[in-house]
């Protein structure tokens, strides 16, 4: 009479071939997952440092233009003196 067991060890190998595979699928979703969010993050980081470099680009416009402003009324001052 043979042993019984309770449970199998052993496992058929297009079964272990199977749950192998879903095991890869289940890490390169992680990895193709985290890899999105990665990209967001940085699309994120670039798109916040374009806000605040053209936020520079115009503080440096108005401050042109203040400047030049400053010069024509400085000029209008000397002429009608």
């Amino acid at each position: 009479m043979k042993p019984v067991r309770s449970h199998c060890l052993w496992r058929h190998p297009r079964a272990q071939e199977s749950s192998e595979k879903d095991e890869e699928r289940r890490r390169m979703k992680e990895k193709i997952a985290r890899s999105e969010a990665l990209r967001h993050a940085r699309l994120a980081a670039v798109v916040q440092r374009a806000g605040e470099e053209a936020r520079k680009v115009a503080e440096v416009a108005f401050i042109n233009q203040m400047q030049e402003e400053d010069r024509k009324l400085s000029l209008q001052q000397k002429l009608e003196e």
